[in-house]
């Protein structure tokens, strides 16, 4: 391609929206020779200044020089990073996760999320960051103008942990800290990916990468066959027998290939990439002591199941592969299902010292993915680009969980499509026009295998096996929920404008999304029982009884829709050729969630809730009162000083003001279950240890299926033990917070960047941001706080002081009874509001070195600290951190954020 411009009274020149490649640039001036610049290279995103001094000389003379743009960024307040084609390609990425390049940039850190993230049941994996203190679910990834982002909002990684592409991927950007305005929808990193098309050339490649078990240790769960019950000695495996440890092959492979359809003028680029894995696990879990299994008929009868019946020592030595039954007549299904233990015994069944009685099992784990993305390009004319690119994703993945038999039959898929055009209505005016829709389904099913229909299992009608835990120490069986489909359609359309004027580099545009959000979690709809002891279960004495009615049961579907405008308007004005200021203004919206089809039962006034008002509930529901959104004005100034004036030092700084508009899948799933009448999550609590004590104070007896709901009204017995607990057997519904406020984040940075000898540059810089209203998950319906003691909450008063504080912290005595919730219609209330804040300081260093003789490298360091209320939106999001302890005191939960890290 070729682009013609003219330079302006003061010798300054653009050349806007350029695709990311390639570059050779030619300067013709009347009574001056020829100037010819090659080796430039323009990355996506990139503002590159390159000066340049004209000879007095003959028209026919042309001066040729051979050298790359500027390592130093003298023209924008930005911070980030790009990493070009050569990088996308070289770097040996571990397995192949394009998402990981991310994590090259200051700033930005990978959280302490567990290796998959259990919603429901459906897993989400991949790489999981958090962008200068940002929350994990504050962060962008466009490609090629197509918003990618994961129905959770985590990642665009698939349910396997995988984001492939990398042969079809042209540059990779990463923007960290004050984007300029033409960046919207979220507040932490904006990853921005381009795609790769063809040229005059045909090129392409076929790759295969293989892993094995040749190389890998002994993991702490593979059991040791310690009494050689395999015949191939102790040192061996003891769930595959034989074999040192458990098999794992893992084969990635793939090609691409692109050239011209018609030289000049059409081209294509193809890339597949496939993944098949089988990989072998050891699989722990703590059944039942050995003797509870009876050698001769392997039945257990509830009066001889008791404590000391099951106290260690095994009636006899049984081959641990084999499944023996064991039943109990008040839970005669679930009781069959637990396996004899095979692991930390002796050959007498005697549990070894520090052991569980454990059971061990191999399960291969069968992993599936096909990539596939194709692109076409157009030179319409001299004036005219076009490009069209499509890409689909598809994986499956059988998981298990707890005992051989449960089984996770995970698969999702992603389609992302992009059409675009590009006109030049002269050197100085461009408009770019796009359109795209992006879509991305996870589907989650979680079942036995083979199929267990036994009636004594199902805890709720017409479901499956549901949870069942026999004693306190013993992993559960079955499941909670049935099956989960997660679906984010994205319809996108932007249009951006490029005028350059003088000395002002104009930039405006639009971004218009319209969000389609069907969901169907089927959460607790199976049951879930627990007793603390083997003891209490013979007697029929439950901990607790979960279960879920109402009139959407066991549906629960929702479908969601959201639009976001936005509108911003970006100058890069050149004061004088050392001095650019980077001004902008970006004005974005959405509308207020809704629910289409009426199946949302919003809790818009906690205090006086009760469950049943049909004015809780509309038709379209609105997900809050009132839309903060209308209020999102973004302004963002920036400045940028060569203060050598020869593009190889820079003074860089900027501020501005960023919101969170939409990516809400992670806080749309917390409405997807527990919203009385619709569907009502009721957890019966009982902390009795006789059934006459539980009649006594009201509580249902323990039968199968589960009750429902039991009374009109939620039980609140005394407390025998003193312990502060939840409301018993009241409703406890997932709910957001009506009146909500819109997350904002303050970021400013100030940044020394230096260029040196042998391609190389450093930069220091310190990078700040305050946000508010952030969203966290918490106890909506929290206990009442009857005064402080130390500026901490107590919430009983003691026998002794009927209205004063106790004597200890936090403490309630033995006669108080439960303290009074805020709503005694309900029990705990998950709730997400937006009422955390952060608070994040950091310095941020860097080296990079271009490539040169071989060699090219880059060096990132940041020291920061990172305070806040609470993280996450929903679940285990962070290893530590995500609750909040005190939503009526937040100062009490102020500390260093679940996924603060330090130094990295």
């Amino acid at each position: 391609m070729t682009r013609t411009g003219a330079s302006a009274e003061d010798g300054s020149y653009r050349f806007p929206a350029l695709p990311v490649g390639h570059y050779r640039l030619d300067v013709m001036k009347e009574g001056f020779s020829a100037l010819s610049r090659t080796g430039i290279t323009l990355e996506v995103g990139q503002e590159a200044r390159i000066d340049l001094i004209l000879e007095v000389g003959s028209p026919g003379q042309t001066v040729t020089v051979a050298e790359e743009a500027p390592l130093v960024q003298t023209s924008s307040s930005t911070l980030g990073g790009v990493v070009n084609e050569q990088q996308v390609s070289d770097l040996p990425l571990n397995g192949r996760n394009l998402v990981s390049l991310t994590l090259m940039q200051p700033g930005v850190t990978q959280t302490s999320v567990i290796p998959a993230l259990t919603i429901g049941n459906v897993m989400t994996t991949g790489v999981t960051m958090s962008n200068n203190g940002m929350s994990i679910h504050s962060n962008s990834y466009m490609l090629d103008g197509a918003n990618t982002i994961g129905f959770f909002g985590i990642n665009n990684s698939s349910i396997v942990g995988t984001t492939m592409g990398i042969d079809g991927v042209k540059e990779y950007k990463v923007v960290t800290n004050t984007p300029s305005a033409e960046y919207g929808l979220s507040m932490g990193g904006q990853t921005t990916v381009v795609s790769k098309g063809g040229t005059n050339q045909f090129h392409g490649d076929v790759f295969d990468y293989l892993r094995n078990d040749a190389l890998d240790a002994r993991n702490y769960f593979d059991a040791l066959d310690k009494l050689n019950f395999n015949g191939f000695g102790t040192d061996k495996s003891l769930n595959y027998p034989g074999k040192r440890i458990p098999p794992f092959h893992r084969n990635n492979f793939g090609a691409a290939f692109g050239g011209p359809i018609k030289k000049d003028k059409t081209f294509f680029y193809a890339v597949y990439e496939g993944l098949r894995q089988t990989w072998g696990q050891t699989v722990a879990t703590n059944t039942l002591p050995g003797n509870c299994f009876d050698s001769g008929t392997h039945v257990v009868t509830a009066s001889s199941l008791s404590a000391s019946a099951c106290s260690g020592v095994a009636t006899s030595n049984i081959n641990p592969h084999v499944l023996h039954v064991l039943t109990a007549p008040i839970v005669p299904g679930q009781m069959g299902l637990f396996p004899y233990p095979n692991a930390n015994i002796d050959s007498s069944g005697i549990r070894l010292p520090g052991a569980t009685f454990n059971y061990s099992f191999p399960y291969i784990q069968p992993t599936s993915e096909n990539y596939g993305q194709i692109r076409l390009d157009e030179n319409l004319s001299n004036s005219d680009t076009f490009f069209a690119r499509y890409t689909h994703e598809h994986a499956e993945q059988v998981a298990n969980r707890s005992y051989w038999y449960n089984r996770d039959y995970v698969s999702g898929a992603m389609q992302f499509a992009t059409l675009s055009e590009t006109h030049i209505f002269s050197p100085a005016l461009l408009n770019t026009l796009r359109g795209s829709f992006s879509r991305n389904l996870v589907f989650g099913q979680s079942t036995t295998s083979p199929r267990i229909t036994d009636p004594g299992t199902i805890l709720q009608p017409g479901q499956d096996m549901g949870g069942f835990t026999p004693a306190g120490s013993v992993t559960a069986l079955g499941f909670i929920a049935a099956d989960g489909r997660y679906v984010n359609n994205i319809y996108t359309y932007s249009d951006d404008l490029y005028w350059t004027k003088g000395k002002h580099a104009f930039k405006f545009g639009t971004l218009i999304n319209n969000f389609h959000i069907p969901e169907n979690g089927h959460f607790n709809n199976r049951g879930n029982v627990q007793f603390p002891t083997l003891s209490n279960l013979a007697q029929g004495i439950y901990s607790y009884m979960v279960t879920l009615g109402g009139t959407l049961s066991p549906s629960q579907a929702r479908y969601w829709g959201q639009k976001t405008f936005g509108f911003y308007i970006q100058d890069d004005y050149r004061v004088v050729p050392r001095l650019t200021l980077n001004l902008g203004f970006r004005y974005e919206f959405g509308t207020i969630p809704t629910e289409l089809k009426g199946n949302n039962w919003q809790i818009r006034d906690l205090a006086t809730a009760d469950g049943t008002t049909p004015t809780q509930g509309a038709v379209p529901s609105r997900l809050w009162s009132n839309n903060p959104s209308l209020k999102a004005f973004s302004p963002r100034i920036g400045f940028a000083w060569d203060p050598l004036g020869n593009g190889k030092m820079a003074i860089r700084g900027g501020a501005g003001i960023y919101y969170d508009i939409a990516n809400l899948g992670a806080l749309l799933f917390n409405t997807s279950c527990c919203q009385p009448p619709l569907d009502v999550f009721t957890t019966i609590n009982n902390s009795y240890s006789s059934v006459a004590a539980m009649k006594a104070a009201g509580l249902p007896e323990f039968q199968i299926p589960l009750p429902t709901a039991y009374g009109s009204a939620p039980r609140t017995p005394s407390n025998p033990n003193g312990v502060v607990a939840i409301v018993t057997g009241a409703a406890a519904p997932r709910n957001i917070s009506y009146h909500w406020a819109q997350p904002t984040d303050y970021q400013w940075n100030l940044t020394i960047e230096r260029e040196l000898p042998g391609s190389q540059a450093v930069s220091a810089g310190y990078v700040g941001a305050r946000a508010i209203h952030i969203i966290q998950l918490e106890e909506g319906n929290p206990t009442t706080i009857l005064g402080f003691v130390n500026r901490r909450p107590y919430y009983c008063h003691p026998a002794d002081n009927p209205t004063g504080p106790p004597t200890i912290d936090d403490q309630c005595p033995t006669t108080a009874g439960f303290p009074a919730k805020s709503n005694p219609t309900y029990g705990i209330v998950n709730q997400n509001t937006a009422a955390s804040e952060t608070w994040y300081n950091a310095l941020q260093l860097h080296w990079t070195k271009r490539f040169s003789h071989g060699l090219s490298g880059g060096i990132g360091y940041t020291w920061s600290k990172l305070l806040d209320y609470g993280s996450g939106h929903v679940g285990n999001e962070v290893a530590i951190g995500e609750g909040v302890l005190f939503p009526q005191v937040r100062y009490l939960d102020k500390g260093l954020a679940g996924f603060d890290i330090a130094s990295n």
